[in-house]
């Protein structure tokens, strides 16, 4: 990731490849695209005290592939790495063709409130986005005190 661009609203911030765009953010849930087909999503409160991010992840497959009828997904297999690291693999079917998938859910704690990271990517194109999914997962904080919420400027190398 050679340009990173940095995001903020008033309850978190975080770097970005510069290419990327932020694409909604409305306080709980941002959603940021690459310029293929894979998406980033951050998402405020989404795991409760006392849930798991194992269950959140198999809610959360569950709801989008209900979402859709342009695609098949098979189902789903989970792998729990740890408490904070989930990792999904599924094939979607569309237009005839098996896409091997992979969704990566991470959370964390940001001012007593979780967050989940969630990266949805085809695994053929998995090497060339992780490394932004990890600069949004390792860079994600508070925002800076005085900083402008919703804005998108250059991050500091």
């Amino acid at each position: 990731v050679r340009r990173a661009s940095r995001h903020a609203n008033a309850e978190v911030s975080f770097n970005h490849p510069g290419n990327w765009r932020v694409t909604e953010d409305d306080g709980e849930t941002i959603f940021v695209e690459t310029p293929g087909y894979a998406i980033v999503s951050l998402e405020r409160d989404a795991v409760y005290a006392g849930a798991s991010l194992a269950n959140y992840a198999k809610q959360s497959s569950a709801d989008i592939s209900g979402l859709t009828s342009s695609f098949m997904p098979s189902k789903s297999r989970f792998v729990e790495l740890s408490p904070t690291h989930v990792e999904e693999f599924q094939d979607i079917e569309f237009l005839g063709m098996k896409i091997p998938h992979k969704r990566v859910y991470k959370l964390k704690e940001i001012d007593g409130l979780p967050y989940v990271v969630t990266l949805q990517v085809a695994v053929e194109d998995l090497a060339m986005v992780e490394p932004g999914y990890v600069m949004i997962y390792d860079s994600l904080r508070p925002p800076a005190k005085g900083g402008n919420a919703g804005t998108v400027e250059p991050a500091a190398r």
